[in-house]
Protein backbone atom coordinates (compact mmCIF):
# COMPACT_ATOMS: atom_id res chain seq x y z
CA UNK A 1 0.00 0.00 0.00
CA UNK A 2 1.38 3.42 -0.96
CA UNK A 3 2.03 5.87 1.84
CA UNK A 4 0.47 9.33 1.18
CA UNK A 5 0.65 11.00 4.61
CA UNK A 6 3.87 13.02 4.04
CA UNK A 7 2.40 14.70 0.95
CA UNK A 8 0.41 17.48 2.70
CA UNK A 9 3.44 18.37 4.81
CA UNK A 10 5.59 18.58 1.67
CA UNK A 11 3.07 20.89 0.04
CA UNK A 12 3.06 23.12 3.11
CA UNK A 13 6.87 23.36 3.02
CA UNK A 14 6.82 24.22 -0.68
CA UNK A 15 4.17 26.88 -0.12
CA UNK A 16 6.16 28.41 2.74
CA UNK A 17 9.34 28.51 0.64
CA UNK A 18 7.43 30.16 -2.21
CA UNK A 19 6.03 32.79 0.15
CA UNK A 20 9.50 33.57 1.57
CA UNK A 21 10.93 33.94 -1.93
CA UNK A 22 8.08 36.26 -2.92
CA UNK A 23 8.66 38.47 0.13
CA UNK A 24 12.42 38.61 -0.54
CA UNK A 25 11.79 39.54 -4.16
CA UNK A 26 9.34 42.26 -3.17
CA UNK A 27 11.71 43.84 -0.62
CA UNK A 28 14.86 43.59 -2.75
CA UNK A 29 15.67 46.98 -4.33
CA UNK A 30 15.41 47.02 -8.12
CA UNK A 31 18.66 46.37 -9.90
CA UNK A 32 20.10 49.71 -10.99
CA UNK A 33 21.37 50.15 -14.52
CA UNK A 34 24.93 51.25 -15.25
CA UNK A 35 26.05 53.92 -17.68
CA UNK A 36 29.52 53.18 -19.05
CA UNK A 37 31.52 56.17 -20.18
CA UNK A 38 33.29 55.80 -23.53
CA UNK A 39 36.99 54.99 -23.44
CA UNK A 40 40.09 55.92 -25.35
CA UNK A 41 41.13 59.37 -26.50
CA UNK A 42 37.93 59.86 -28.47
CA UNK A 43 35.87 58.94 -25.44
CA UNK A 44 37.75 61.44 -23.29
CA UNK A 45 37.31 64.13 -25.96
CA UNK A 46 33.54 63.90 -25.55
CA UNK A 47 33.95 65.58 -22.15
CA UNK A 48 35.16 69.05 -21.25
CA UNK A 49 35.99 68.13 -17.64
CA UNK A 50 36.69 64.72 -16.06
CA UNK A 51 37.54 64.02 -12.39
CA UNK A 52 38.85 60.50 -11.72
CA UNK A 53 40.33 60.60 -8.22
CA UNK A 54 43.93 59.52 -7.77
CA UNK A 55 45.10 55.96 -8.29
CA UNK A 56 45.15 55.16 -4.56
CA UNK A 57 41.69 56.74 -4.17
CA UNK A 58 42.89 58.86 -1.25
CA UNK A 59 41.45 61.67 -3.40
CA UNK A 60 37.91 61.04 -4.61
CA UNK A 61 36.91 62.15 -8.07
CA UNK A 62 34.74 65.05 -6.85
CA UNK A 63 33.78 68.21 -8.75
CA UNK A 64 32.75 71.37 -6.90
CA UNK A 65 32.01 74.39 -9.10
CA UNK A 66 30.55 77.75 -8.09
CA UNK A 67 29.67 80.82 -10.17
CA UNK A 68 31.09 79.45 -13.40
CA UNK A 69 30.31 77.44 -16.50
CA UNK A 70 31.55 74.37 -18.31
CA UNK A 71 30.74 74.71 -22.00
CA UNK A 72 31.02 70.96 -22.61
CA UNK A 73 30.11 67.78 -20.72
CA UNK A 74 31.25 66.83 -17.21
CA UNK A 75 32.07 63.40 -15.75
CA UNK A 76 33.16 62.50 -12.23
CA UNK A 77 33.69 59.22 -10.40
CA UNK A 78 32.69 60.91 -7.12
CA UNK A 79 30.26 63.64 -6.08
CA UNK A 80 29.36 66.66 -8.22
CA UNK A 81 28.30 69.89 -6.50
CA UNK A 82 27.21 72.83 -8.65
CA UNK A 83 26.09 76.30 -7.54
CA UNK A 84 25.24 79.19 -9.87
CA UNK A 85 26.40 77.25 -12.90
CA UNK A 86 25.93 76.24 -16.52
CA UNK A 87 26.97 72.88 -17.96
CA UNK A 88 27.13 71.76 -21.61
CA UNK A 89 25.71 74.85 -23.27
CA UNK A 90 27.79 73.93 -26.37
CA UNK A 91 26.32 70.44 -26.57
CA UNK A 92 24.24 69.22 -29.51
CA UNK A 93 20.83 70.98 -29.55
CA UNK A 94 17.70 68.88 -29.76
CA UNK A 95 19.05 65.62 -28.31
CA UNK A 96 16.51 65.83 -25.48
CA UNK A 97 13.50 66.36 -27.76
CA UNK A 98 12.53 62.72 -27.14
CA UNK A 99 13.17 60.36 -24.23
CA UNK A 100 16.93 59.80 -23.81
CA UNK A 101 18.44 56.43 -24.70
CA UNK A 102 21.88 54.92 -24.11
CA UNK A 103 23.04 56.52 -27.38
CA UNK A 104 22.01 60.04 -26.31
CA UNK A 105 25.13 62.14 -25.59
CA UNK A 106 25.93 62.62 -21.91
CA UNK A 107 25.88 66.15 -20.50
CA UNK A 108 26.80 65.17 -16.94
CA UNK A 109 27.66 61.88 -15.22
CA UNK A 110 28.26 61.62 -11.45
CA UNK A 111 29.42 58.42 -9.81
CA UNK A 112 28.19 59.73 -6.45
CA UNK A 113 25.79 62.47 -5.38
CA UNK A 114 24.74 65.22 -7.79
CA UNK A 115 23.86 68.33 -5.77
CA UNK A 116 22.78 71.46 -7.62
CA UNK A 117 21.47 74.96 -6.99
CA UNK A 118 20.63 77.72 -9.49
CA UNK A 119 21.87 76.52 -12.83
CA UNK A 120 21.33 74.70 -16.13
CA UNK A 121 22.46 71.33 -17.48
CA UNK A 122 21.78 71.36 -21.19
CA UNK A 123 21.76 69.21 -24.34
CA UNK A 124 22.30 65.70 -22.99
CA UNK A 125 21.69 62.94 -20.47
CA UNK A 126 22.13 63.62 -16.77
CA UNK A 127 23.15 60.47 -14.89
CA UNK A 128 23.93 60.20 -11.17
CA UNK A 129 24.07 57.52 -8.51
CA UNK A 130 22.12 59.86 -6.21
CA UNK A 131 20.56 62.97 -7.79
CA UNK A 132 19.79 65.78 -5.32
CA UNK A 133 18.67 68.66 -7.50
CA UNK A 134 17.98 71.88 -5.63
CA UNK A 135 15.99 75.01 -6.38
CA UNK A 136 16.53 76.93 -9.57
CA UNK A 137 17.96 73.91 -11.44
CA UNK A 138 16.93 73.29 -15.06
CA UNK A 139 17.80 70.10 -16.96
CA UNK A 140 17.11 69.47 -20.64
CA UNK A 141 16.81 65.68 -20.29
CA UNK A 142 15.16 63.87 -17.38
CA UNK A 143 17.64 62.92 -14.65
CA UNK A 144 18.48 59.20 -14.55
CA UNK A 145 19.49 57.44 -11.33
CA UNK A 146 22.15 54.98 -12.46
CA UNK A 147 25.60 53.76 -11.59
CA UNK A 148 28.46 55.28 -13.56
CA UNK A 149 31.36 53.17 -14.83
CA UNK A 150 34.36 55.30 -15.89
CA UNK A 151 36.78 52.37 -16.12
CA UNK A 152 37.48 52.62 -19.86
CA UNK A 153 38.28 56.34 -19.95
CA UNK A 154 40.22 56.06 -16.68
CA UNK A 155 42.42 53.29 -18.08
CA UNK A 156 43.25 55.40 -21.14
CA UNK A 157 43.95 58.50 -19.05
CA UNK A 158 46.27 56.77 -16.58
CA UNK A 159 48.13 54.82 -19.26
CA UNK A 160 48.61 57.91 -21.44
CA UNK A 161 49.64 60.00 -18.42
CA UNK A 162 52.28 57.47 -17.37
CA UNK A 163 53.75 57.22 -20.88
CA UNK A 164 53.72 61.00 -21.39
CA UNK A 165 55.50 61.66 -18.10
CA UNK A 166 58.14 59.03 -18.92
CA UNK A 167 58.67 59.96 -22.58
CA UNK A 168 62.06 61.39 -23.64
CA UNK A 169 62.38 64.86 -25.13
CA UNK A 170 61.67 64.82 -28.87
CA UNK A 171 61.55 67.72 -31.31
CA UNK A 172 61.69 70.34 -28.56
CA UNK A 173 64.25 72.62 -26.97
CA UNK A 174 63.31 74.34 -23.71
CA UNK A 175 64.97 77.61 -22.77
CA UNK A 176 64.48 80.61 -20.48
CA UNK A 177 65.10 84.29 -21.12
CA UNK A 178 64.93 87.74 -19.59
CA UNK A 179 61.72 88.93 -18.00
CA UNK A 180 60.48 85.49 -17.05
CA UNK A 181 60.39 84.10 -20.60
CA UNK A 182 59.95 80.32 -20.95
CA UNK A 183 60.19 79.07 -24.53
CA UNK A 184 59.52 75.69 -26.14
CA UNK A 185 61.12 75.66 -29.62
CA UNK A 186 59.58 72.94 -31.78
CA UNK A 187 61.30 71.05 -34.60
CA UNK A 188 59.91 68.25 -36.81
CA UNK A 189 59.90 64.77 -35.24
CA UNK A 190 60.95 61.76 -37.28
CA UNK A 191 57.92 59.74 -38.29
CA UNK A 192 55.59 62.68 -37.73
CA UNK A 193 54.92 62.02 -34.06
CA UNK A 194 54.16 64.70 -31.48
CA UNK A 195 56.88 66.97 -30.16
CA UNK A 196 57.58 66.24 -26.51
CA UNK A 197 58.91 68.91 -24.11
CA UNK A 198 59.69 68.83 -20.40
CA UNK A 199 59.87 71.60 -17.81
CA UNK A 200 60.22 71.72 -14.05
CA UNK A 201 57.17 72.63 -12.00
CA UNK A 202 59.01 75.51 -10.34
CA UNK A 203 60.23 76.88 -13.69
CA UNK A 204 56.70 76.95 -15.13
CA UNK A 205 55.29 78.61 -12.01
CA UNK A 206 58.01 81.30 -12.14
CA UNK A 207 57.43 82.20 -15.81
CA UNK A 208 55.66 85.37 -16.93
CA UNK A 209 55.44 84.47 -20.65
CA UNK A 210 55.31 80.91 -21.97
CA UNK A 211 55.87 80.56 -25.72
CA UNK A 212 55.55 77.66 -28.12
CA UNK A 213 57.41 78.57 -31.32
CA UNK A 214 58.23 76.73 -34.55
CA UNK A 215 55.14 74.52 -34.59
CA UNK A 216 54.95 73.19 -38.19
CA UNK A 217 51.22 73.95 -38.35
CA UNK A 218 48.47 74.70 -35.83
CA UNK A 219 47.35 71.05 -35.70
CA UNK A 220 50.83 69.67 -34.88
CA UNK A 221 50.59 68.12 -31.40
CA UNK A 222 52.94 69.42 -28.70
CA UNK A 223 53.15 67.55 -25.39
CA UNK A 224 54.57 69.38 -22.38
CA UNK A 225 55.37 67.28 -19.31
CA UNK A 226 55.54 69.43 -16.17
CA UNK A 227 57.70 67.57 -13.69
CA UNK A 228 57.59 67.98 -9.94
CA UNK A 229 60.36 66.80 -7.63
CA UNK A 230 60.76 63.05 -7.34
CA UNK A 231 60.21 63.25 -3.58
CA UNK A 232 57.14 61.86 -1.87
CA UNK A 233 55.66 65.34 -1.41
CA UNK A 234 54.71 66.46 -4.90
CA UNK A 235 55.30 70.03 -6.05
CA UNK A 236 52.44 72.40 -6.82
CA UNK A 237 52.02 74.51 -9.97
CA UNK A 238 50.33 77.92 -10.04
CA UNK A 239 49.56 79.60 -13.34
CA UNK A 240 48.91 83.29 -12.67
CA UNK A 241 50.26 86.65 -13.82
CA UNK A 242 51.54 85.10 -17.03
CA UNK A 243 50.81 85.08 -20.74
CA UNK A 244 50.79 82.28 -23.29
CA UNK A 245 51.81 82.52 -26.96
CA UNK A 246 51.67 79.87 -29.68
CA UNK A 247 49.44 77.53 -27.67
CA UNK A 248 46.70 75.65 -29.54
CA UNK A 249 43.81 74.40 -27.43
CA UNK A 250 43.25 71.07 -29.21
CA UNK A 251 46.91 70.41 -30.09
CA UNK A 252 48.73 71.21 -26.84
CA UNK A 253 48.77 68.60 -24.07
CA UNK A 254 49.93 69.74 -20.64
CA UNK A 255 50.70 66.74 -18.41
CA UNK A 256 51.27 67.19 -14.66
CA UNK A 257 53.86 64.67 -13.43
CA UNK A 258 54.21 64.36 -9.65
CA UNK A 259 52.34 67.62 -9.18
CA UNK A 260 50.02 67.76 -6.18
CA UNK A 261 47.85 70.75 -7.08
CA UNK A 262 47.43 72.78 -10.26
CA UNK A 263 46.02 76.27 -9.63
CA UNK A 264 44.78 78.43 -12.52
CA UNK A 265 44.17 82.01 -11.44
CA UNK A 266 43.22 84.91 -13.70
CA UNK A 267 44.82 83.49 -16.84
CA UNK A 268 43.53 81.92 -20.04
CA UNK A 269 45.15 78.53 -20.69
CA UNK A 270 44.73 77.10 -24.19
CA UNK A 271 45.63 73.45 -23.71
CA UNK A 272 44.31 70.05 -22.78
CA UNK A 273 45.33 69.10 -19.24
CA UNK A 274 46.14 65.48 -18.39
CA UNK A 275 46.68 65.20 -14.64
CA UNK A 276 44.72 62.30 -13.10
CA UNK A 277 46.85 62.43 -9.90
CA UNK A 278 46.55 66.22 -9.46
CA UNK A 279 43.96 68.44 -7.76
CA UNK A 280 42.63 71.39 -9.76
CA UNK A 281 42.00 74.73 -8.01
CA UNK A 282 41.36 78.39 -8.91
CA UNK A 283 38.59 80.95 -8.47
CA UNK A 284 38.77 82.74 -11.84
CA UNK A 285 40.29 82.43 -15.29
CA UNK A 286 39.64 79.93 -18.09
CA UNK A 287 40.94 76.68 -19.53
CA UNK A 288 40.17 76.08 -23.18
CA UNK A 289 40.62 72.33 -23.68
CA UNK A 290 39.87 68.85 -22.37
CA UNK A 291 40.72 68.68 -18.65
CA UNK A 292 41.32 65.38 -16.81
CA UNK A 293 42.30 65.70 -13.14
CA UNK A 294 41.91 63.97 -9.77
CA UNK A 295 39.36 66.41 -8.37
CA UNK A 296 38.11 69.96 -8.92
CA UNK A 297 37.18 72.82 -6.61
CA UNK A 298 36.99 75.91 -8.73
CA UNK A 299 35.29 78.93 -10.22
CA UNK A 300 37.39 78.73 -13.39
CA UNK A 301 35.52 78.60 -16.71
CA UNK A 302 36.06 75.45 -18.76
CA UNK A 303 35.73 76.17 -22.47
CA UNK A 304 35.05 73.44 -24.99
CA UNK A 305 37.93 72.50 -27.29
CA UNK A 306 38.20 68.69 -27.59
CA UNK A 307 41.72 67.32 -27.75
CA UNK A 308 42.87 66.14 -31.19
CA UNK A 309 43.15 62.36 -31.10
CA UNK A 310 45.56 60.37 -33.29
CA UNK A 311 43.91 59.23 -36.47
CA UNK A 312 43.88 55.54 -37.30
CA UNK A 313 46.06 54.87 -40.29
CA UNK A 314 44.22 53.30 -43.20
CA UNK A 315 45.76 50.13 -44.51
CA UNK A 316 46.94 50.64 -48.08
CA UNK A 317 44.88 48.92 -50.73
CA UNK A 318 46.44 46.51 -53.12
CA UNK A 319 48.58 48.42 -55.57
CA UNK A 320 48.97 51.45 -53.24
CA UNK A 321 52.10 50.17 -51.43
Amino acid sequence: MACTRPLPRLLLLLAAATAVAAVASATRPPRRRTTRLPGGCRGAAKFNLIALGNKEQTIRGNVHLERTEVLGAVAATGDVTLKSFSVNSRGTPGVCASAPTSSTPIALAAGGNLTTEDGVIDHGRVVAEQPLLGGGTTVACPVEQENVDAGAVEQWARTTHTSTCAAPVAGCQTSTGDGGLLRFAITPVAGGGPAHCTVGAADLTAASLVEVVGRPDPSSMVEIAVKGAAAAAADNVTLTNMGFAGWESSATLLSMCNVGTLTVQDVGLKAAVLAPETRFRGTSGAVNGTVIVADVQSGVEFQKAPIDCPRKRRRPRRGEE
